[in-house]
C-alpha cells in the first residue's frame, strides 16, 4: 500500500468533485448512447413504455445524488472510510443506468423491448433495491461514527427510514413478481413519488 502526505490546496469537496462528476457523466452518458442506439433502429424496435420509463427513474436517481452531493460542500474534512459509501453508490448507479436500456439492437432480429424488460428487471430492481440499501448502510455508518444530531433521537431516525425500507420492499417485489399490472402502476408511481420529492428543493 502506497501513502502519501501533501499539503493540499484544494478543499475536500473539490477534490472530491471530480471524481464524482465523472461516475454521474458516465452513467448519464450510458443512457443517453443507449437511448440513441434505440432510435437510430426505431424501425427494428419493438416499443414498450415501461423499461422507457425504468430508465427515466434510473436518470432521476443519478440526478437526485448529484444533486445531494453539493449538500457536502460545508465539510471541513473528509475520510475515507465518509466517502467510500458514496462512491459505492455511484458505481450501482451506473451499473443501474447500464441496465435499463439495451446497448445493441441486432441488425437482423430486431428488439422487442417488452421481452428486454422480462428478462433484465430482475437485475434492474435489485440493483435498485441495493442501491437505497447503501443509503441506509451509510446513515447506519455515520450515525454509528459520529452520533445522533442533537435535535434528533433515535426513534426518528428509524421513523425516517421507513420510506427506503418501504422502497426497498417494493423494488425486490418488484425484481421478484414479473406480474404486468404491478409494473404499470409502480413504475409511474416511483416516478411521481420522484418528483414530488423534488418539488421543494433549491441549491
Amino acid at each position: 500500500m502506497y501513502s502519501r502526505t501533501s499539503e493540499s490546496i484544494v478543499s475536500p469537496f473539490e477534490y472530491l468533485l471530480p471524481l464524482t462528476s465523472v461516475l454521474v457523466g458516465l452513467a448519464i452518458a450510458d443512457l443517453a448512447t443507449s437511448l440513441h442506439r434505440l432510435l437510430e433502429a426505431r424501425r427494428r424496435v419493438q416499443w414498450d413504455w415501461l423499461p422507457l420509463l425504468a430508465a427515466l427513474l434510473a436518470l432521476l436517481a443519478v440526478l437526485d445524488l448529484w444533486w445531494g452531493f453539493y449538500g457536502y460542500t460545508g465539510r471541513s474534512e473528509w475520510e475515507f472510510a465518509q466517502f467510500l459509501p458514496i462512491f459505492v453508490q455511484l458505481v450501482i448507479l451506473f451499473l443501474l443506468c447500464a441496465s435499463a436500456l439495451p446497448d445493441e439492437v441486432p441488425s437482423d432480429d430486431g428488439l422487442d423491448l417488452h421481452v428486454f424488460y422480462q428478462s433484465n428487471g430482475s437485475y434492474f430492481w435489485f440493483l435498485y433495491a441495493a442501491y437505497i440499501f447503501s443509503i441506509l448502510a451509510q446513515d447506519a455508518f455515520t450515525y454509528a461514527a459520529s452520533g445522533l444530531p442533537e435535535q434528533m433521537s433515535t426513534v426518528s431516525v428509524l421513523a425516517g427510514s421507513i420510506p427506503n425500507l418501504l422502497l426497498i420492499a417494493l423494488f425486490v417485489g418488484l425484481a421478484l413478481v414479473h406480474r404486468r399490472w404491478l409494473h404499470m402502476v409502480a413504475v409511474p408511481g416511483l416516478i411521481v413519488y420522484q418528483i414530488v420529492e423534488w418539488s421543494g428543493r433549491v441549491l
